[in-house]
């Protein structure tokens, strides 16, 4: 499976890579689904890159780990490796910032790869969920980024968590 979203926001590019990269851990405090995260992202004086995630979900508990942390090209890319169902091998995401003046581009790239025949037979169900996930992901994070707040969709989810 395969989505592909796209936002602009209304803020220039570091203030989308510092909640986007430097507060990767924090998710939760803007993305719909997630109701706590806790973890970090780096590059290393070397050029590794370093960092994890876990992520209680509407899901369950998601463990990430991040292969691209690039705060010069504005790009970050994670896999979900643990915490799926067990039909789900992995989700492998990718969001892209490209500056566009005062404004920034936002390009996220998400592929999960399904196993076995219950996979193949869930594949359709679970797009439709996730495709309905990947449409408010974008507007969750522009709303966050560009007032601080959650958007009203995660303002729902946290008011019924209280």
């Amino acid at each position: 499976m395969e989505f592909k979203r796209t936002v602009i926001v209304n803020k220039p590019i570091e203030q989308v890579w510092n909640v986007l990269g430097n507060q990767f851990g924090q998710v939760c405090n803007w993305a719909s689904g997630v109701h706590h995260s806790e973890g970090s992202a780096k590059t290393d004086a070397a050029g590794r890159v370093a960092g994890t995630r876990q992520c209680k979900t509407d899901f369950g508990q998601l463990h990430e780990r991040v292969e691209v942390f690039d705060p010069e090209k504005h790009r970050l890319t994670y896999v979900a490796h643990r915490g799926f169902p067990f039909f789900i091998d992995n989700g492998r995401n990718t969001w892209t910032l490209t500056a566009q003046g005062d404004r920034t581009k936002v390009d996220i790239h998400l592929i999960m790869t399904t196993k076995g025949l219950v996979g193949k037979l869930m594949g359709p169900l679970m797009k439709g969920q996730m495709a309905r996930a990947m449409d408010q992901i974008p507007i969750d994070f522009k709303t966050y980024v560009e007032t601080g707040e959650a958007s009203a969709h995660k303002k729902k989810e946290l008011a019924k968590q209280a």
